[in-house]
């Protein structure tokens, strides 16, 4: 009997965990919520050359604010990645930009 009461409620515990892997599968699911941009590339030299070539880009590049951009994506330079990626922008409290990668 005793052996019972331990069953039972270890038996109901391993019927109520629920595997969530298809949710954390998604690459949009690790971005932040107040991402305010989103840019999605398979690969980082194809992103680079956009940057390099895009003629908004260019007429902008003389603002402070895009050189600090360029600088802050300067890391993108060591990064060997095969697959498809997320680059999320957005603004903190105190007006930081704010950068992150889910692969």
């Amino acid at each position: 009997m005793r052996k019972l009461l331990l069953l039972i409620p270890f038996v109901l515990i391993i019927i109520a965990c629920k595997n969530d892997s298809n949710k954390s599968s998604d690459l949009i699911y690790l971005v932040p919520e107040n991402a305010s941009i989103i840019v999605k590339t398979k690969s980082v030299e194809g992103l680079k050359s956009v940057f390099k070539n895009n003629g908004f880009l260019l007429g902008v590049s003389e603002y402070n604010a895009i050189k600090v951009l360029e600088s802050q994506l300067n890391y993108l330079n060591h990064l060997k990645l095969s697959g498809p990626m997320l680059i999320g922008f957005g603004k903190n409290d105190k007006d930081s930009l704010q950068i992150s990668i889910a692969t």
